[in-house]
């Protein structure tokens, strides 16, 4: 092994978003909602300075961590949809309006894939200890790759960039193999340090926005992702199997 090789998934480590330039920041656009592509559709109900994006130090689409607060603590894990690309105001935040004596933390990351929502709560729930953890789920083709500390040393892999040479990784076998191995991950995490989780796989959103084809509408400004109906749905179909679960 050699000594430039990163621990990624050191548990009481918080990670830094290393490909998120805007830490620490509030600005009105982000690489996936951009200024350019705006002027280019002028989507309706949107304007130039319509929606902030603000990250705390970390990368993350929250406020700072607060590890001494006796609060109860909620996670939100997932992709773009879940950091709330080209809306104000994302799933995690209506879900805090569910939990108003909570802190509800957006772990969400743009290109985030399963490895990806693992290894950030492998990372983070020995320090912020949380009660219970959301997870939104992505595609299975997603999956991360590592390497040397730099600007690439920790990719996010997807449709976007199919890697070459690794064709049989893509087959339903691997990829459900690799799903199931990062939700055990979740699973002993949960034993471990005591939460509960919650897991809404993206198959399970998909049979719903068959029934409610609104959902599935790419409403955001960015034209792209989903647009405020959706993320509504989403949180109050967490608090829904929150509630079913303590009757």
């Amino acid at each position: 092994m050699t000594n430039d090789v990163i621990d990624f998934w050191k548990e009481g480590l918080i990670p830094t978003m290393t490909l998120n330039e805007n830490c620490g920041k509030t600005v009105y656009w982000q690489p996936m909602d951009t200024l350019e592509n705006f002027q280019k559709n002028r989507p309706e109900g949107y304007t130039e300075t319509s929606i902030t994006y603000s990250y705390n130090q970390y990368g993350f689409r929250t406020k700072e961590f607060d590890l001494a607060s006796s609060k109860d603590k909620i996670l939100c894990l997932g992709c773009s949809h879940t950091e709330g690309i080209g809306v104000q105001d994302p799933w995690p935040t209506y879900l805090q309006e569910y939990f108003p004596d909570s802190d509800v933390y957006n772990l969400g990351h743009g290109g985030a894939s399963h490895d990806t929502m693992a290894r950030i709560l492998a990372n983070v729930a020995v320090l912020i200890k949380p009660k219970l953890v959301c997870i939104f789920g992505t595609q299975l083709t997603r999956f991360e790759t590592y390497g040397p500390a730099g600007p690439d040393q920790l990719r996010n892999n997807g449709s976007w960039n199919m890697l070459s040479g690794l064709t049989d990784y893509y087959d339903d076998y691997n990829l459900q193999a690799q799903f199931q191995k990062n939700i055990l991950i979740v699973d002993l995490l949960s034993t471990k340090y005591g939460f509960e989780y919650i897991l809404y796989k993206q198959q399970e959103f998909y049979d719903h926005a068959v029934k409610d084809p609104k959902l599935f509408e790419p409403s955001a400004r960015d034209c792209t992702h989903y647009g405020p109906y959706t993320h509504k749905f989403v949180a109050k179909e967490f608090f829904d199997r929150y509630i079913k679960r303590q009757g």
